[in-house]
């Protein structure tokens, strides 16, 4: 734990305050980006803001992690890793994991992604599983199936997301927005409030628990 000792009330932390005007100001930039065809939806958004805001800030600042947490751009902060830490991870080894006993919903996991070249690693959760038909469905990612998974076929969905095997390395990256073109390192990506709320429910003890 490398956070500051914490709180009884989620507006008495020191940091709760700088924590939400980074968040604020992430989501109004995003917003602002969008194509506006119709003002409902957008206002909508903007109807949630501040709950879904106040409820990550309070989340982050009170969460039990072996990470340390950046409240001036609302995110966390790790070392950055040479290059994405997925090489150890086999098919056979993932689908070995995901098929074993204690595997319940809710659940956070780590999902590789490349998209034109660069490499990241999201958090995603387990919404569904249904280990007869050896199928388990992340709410983001979509669905994996791992009953024809052998050594060398690359565990991945129709949307070019790879499950991977939840372990230190690979929840530090997706939590600090780890990114790499080949061999090189990139700045950073700040995560989602979807991905910032997902952080706060990582069990750093058991990755098998909720």
């Amino acid at each position: 734990m490398e956070q500051d000792s914490f709180w009884q009330g989620p507006q008495t932390h020191p940091h709760f305050h700088q924590l939400c005007h980074a968040l604020y100001e992430r989501e109004v930039d995003k917003l602002s980006a969008l194509p506006i065809e119709s003002a409902a939806p957008l206002q909508s958004k903007l109807k949630s803001l501040s709950h879904y805001i106040s409820r990550t800030a309070h989340a982050l600042l009170n969460v039990d992690a072996p990470i340390t947490i950046d409240c001036q751009n609302a995110g966390w902060s790790a070392r950055q890793a040479a290059k994405a830490p997925i090489d150890d991870q086999t098919d056979a080894q993932i689908s070995k994991w995901y098929q074993g006993k204690h595997l319940c919903l809710g659940l956070v996991v780590p999902v590789y992604h490349q998209q034109q070249g660069i490499e990241r690693i999201v958090l995603d959760c387990i919404d569904k599983i249904d280990l007869e038909k050896g199928m388990i469905r992340c709410n983001f990612s979509g669905r994996y199936t791992f009953s024809e998974v052998s050594e060398g076929k690359v565990l991945t969905n129709n949307h070019g997301f790879r499950l991977l095997k939840p372990n230190r390395k690979t929840m530090l990256a997706a939590c600090s927005g780890h990114r790499w073109v080949g061999k090189q390192k990139l700045q950073p990506q700040p995560l989602e409030l979807r991905e910032l709320l997902l952080s706060t429910q990582i069990n750093w003890q058991n990755f098998k628990k909720v």
